[in-house]
């Protein structure tokens, strides 16, 4: 398994705040990015990952083929307490051209397993998903079904 497949272990920015760049790709630094293509596809990729994308939320329950994943730490501002939070930031590239976008620390937790067991997504192998919604009160969580063997 090469470098950037790796699942880091979890390291923490302050108290209360996780660096979930830095859990994948072993680095510790807020604000840093993690991308599953190799620089040479960069300039491929950049149009993907600032172009339009598809929330989450719009796609559960049907199939998506994830070739690529991009990671990246974004501030938000906590709905209860205004407190600036630092959350995983996840855009998740098909095959059919889609660019899948969620910030969600279930999504990450779900896609830290998957790839902890079947690897990073490539074109050539990509990771076939159903995205799962759960609600619990105001809440959402998202999980996600393997498809592909």
């Amino acid at each position: 398994m090469e470098e950037r497949n790796a699942v880091a272990v979890e390291v923490k920015t302050t108290e209360n705040e996780k660096n979930y760049v830095a859990m994948w790709s072993g680095e510790s630094s807020v604000g840093k990015d993690w991308a599953s293509w190799t620089p040479e596809r960069n300039d491929e990729m950049l149009e993907r990952i600032t172009g339009e994308t598809v929330a989450l939320s719009d796609v559960v329950n049907t199939q998506i083929s994830v070739t690529d994943i991009y990671l990246e730490n974004v501030q938000i501002a906590d709905e209860n307490t205004g407190e600036m939070r630092i959350l995983p930031r996840i855009l998740m590239m098909c095959k059919d051209g889609r660019t899948v976008s969620c910030v969600s620390m279930t999504a990450f937790s779900a896609l830290s397993k998957i790839m902890r067991f079947k690897g990073t997504p490539t074109p050539e192998n990509p990771l076939t998903l159903k995205p799962i919604q759960n609600k619990k009160g105001a809440k959402v969580y998202y999980n996600f079904q393997v498809l592909s063997k």
